[in-house]
């Protein structure tokens, strides 16, 4: 069992390394110049958020309704990121093409 924690562990420092230079460099893309510290700062308070209320909705979900439920729940959060990146993107597209940056 704490081999598949320390494989965990890893896999999570690896997938933040790849995620956080990808998502700030789209986020900042999606902002013009006069915009760019109200984007980023916004989408540090946002993650700080969801890094505070995360574990405690999970520690609710477990103990309310079993050891499966954070999974679960997570497992919904991620279809959501992963739909709204979906739709987010030819948005981001279109913005660019009208602004010129592409």
């Amino acid at each position: 069992a704490p081999l598949f924690v320390f494989a965990g562990i890893i896999m999570f420092a690896i997938g933040t390394g790849f995620l956080e230079p990808a998502s700030r460099g789209l986020i900042s893309q999606a902002a013009g110049p006069r915009q760019q510290g109200v984007v980023q700062g916004g989408s540090q308070s946002i993650q700080s958020l969801a890094m505070v209320v995360g574990p405690l909705i999970g520690g609710v979900l477990y103990t309310q309704s079993g050891h499966v439920a954070p999974f679960w729940g997570s497992a919904c959060v991620v279809v959501l990121a992963i739909v709204a990146t979906l739709l987010a993107v030819p948005a981001i597209r279109a913005h660019r093409a009208m602004v010129g940056t592409a």
